[in-house]
């Protein structure tokens, strides 16, 4: 069974990411974390400890991306948003190109300089699952709450 590791987390951490604990259902935003040895041992919430397999954080699954979401109090498709930002084609949209890109595989689309670090950075900041957390039970789908 995977279990959730700090490099599943580490791109959410500076964004306010949130938790929800498994017993209590409670819902915490992290504010830091500790490793032990090669693994992922606690994260620290603002109020409570929680371990790793006792939580799960709050993402977006990847097909919110062409859909309205609210993050931070501001409602927005982040599709749309994304194109004014990396400044990419009006007829590039969440297609098979971009399923591919974010499995690292082979694209033949031209994507602008920086194009990745800044993609991946939205991604990480509006908490999309760029891991398939959700899929392998690892994450929590932001819609189901």
């Amino acid at each position: 069974m995977e279990k959730l590791t700090l490099e599943h987390l580490s791109g959410y951490l500076s964004y306010g990411l949130k938790v929800k604990m498994n017993t209590t259902g409670n819902i915490y935003k992290v504010s830091g974390f500790r490793k032990s040895d090669d693994s992922f041992k606690y994260l620290f919430f603002t109020n409570s400890d929680c371990y790793s397999d006792e939580c799960k954080p709050i993402l977006h699954p990847l097909s919110d991306l062409t859909k309205e979401i609210t993050h931070n109090g501001e409602t927005f498709v982040p599709m749309e948003k994304l194109q004014n930002i990396l400044d990419f084609d009006d007829d590039f949209e969440f297609t098979e190109e971009l399923q591919i890109l974010l499995h690292n595989t082979e694209v033949t689309y031209y994507f602008p300089p920086n194009f990745f670090l800044q993609f991946y950075n939205k991604l990480y900041e509006w908490h999309f699952d760029i891991h398939g957390l959700i899929d392998k039970n690892l994450a929590i789908d932001i819609n189901t709450l």
